[in-house]
């Protein structure tokens, strides 16, 4: 096996690259807080026995990750930016990222894609139908590390609820980040002064996604919940939508809230009105 871990891979020809899946070839690649940058990674295997491909907790800009052929593809809480592009193997495990302007291709038989934050819309939006995918802006700090989010970012505490966010600090939140800092301790907080935000051209609900319990969010644009997503809303939940913002609704809507504890649609602001829900 190979293991690359914090390491900075800029304009190369080619950051790896695999041929086959011959015995003298290493069966499991592994990058590990990596920033791969103008630097394509391009694995094949033309024989029987699987080989693997791991990404976690990596920046990816303007970069190819190609796989063909009997190859077991995780990729999990990374920054796709900058024009990168996925080509899926067979096998493949797609959870917990941020696509940015970034898109994935050829996805053939039936991989796990959960939990994404894809930003602009995606045209392949199909392949993001699994639970937990949404489209927005998912704002990105202009300081630091450049993969910090800020502390309205949707990503903060949207990841897969059954993951481990032990190493996040403070409290946590209850559930992991998507991004490249997820369950590091560098994963931004909630601040509860600070509403989460919901922004961008075209704000979707992807797969079967919830607002967690007693969550404040401000949706700046028109939302849709896709036909084949559920959108569940659980108590406590208040979302502030701006001027003539609506929540279109072309799937499913689960919203019950309790009597000590009801879930509140209202305006952004202290005048105006906002739009409607809409099915």
């Amino acid at each position: 096996n190979i293991s690359f871990s914090n390491i900075r891979f800029e304009n190369n020809l080619k950051t790896f690259s695999i041929s086959d899946g011959r015995p003298t070839n290493p069966y499991q690649v592994d990058f590990l807080n990596c920033k791969i940058s103008s630097s394509p990674i391009e694995h094949i295997n033309t024989y029987i026995e699987n080989m693997s491909l791991n990404l976690k907790n990596c920046v990816v800009e303007n970069s190819i990750i190609s796989t063909q052929g009997n190859i077991n593809l995780t990729l999990v809480n990374n920054d796709f930016k900058s024009n990168s592009n996925i080509t899926l193997s067979t096998n493949s495990t797609v959870k917990n990222n941020i696509f940015y302007n970034s898109t994935i291709t050829n996805v053939i038989i039936g991989p796990s894609i959960t939990y994404n934050c894809i930003y602009p819309y995606p045209q392949n939006s199909s392949i993001y139908s699994q639970p937990g995918n949404f489209s927005a802006e998912p704002h990105f700090s202009t300081s630091g590390n450049g993969s910090q989010l800020f502390e309205y970012s949707p990503c903060i505490d949207a990841g897969d609820p059954n993951d481990d966010f032990s190493n996040e600090p403070g409290d946590n939140g209850g559930r992991i980040n998507i991004g490249s800092l997820g369950n590091t301790s560098f994963a931004t907080q909630v601040n509860p002064l600070v509403h989460q935000v919901l922004s961008g051209s075209s704000i979707t609900f992807l797969g079967n996604y919830f607002f967690k319990a007693n969550s404040e969010w401000n949706i700046n644009n028109s939302a849709n919940v896709s036909a084949n997503a559920q959108l569940i809303i659980n108590p406590g939940v208040k979302l502030n939508f701006n001027s003539a913002a609506t929540l279109l609704v072309k799937g499913a809507l689960n919203a019950q809230g309790l009597e000590n504890n009801k879930i509140t649609f209202d305006r952004i602001g202290s005048s105006g009105t906002w739009g409607n829900l809409s099915f």
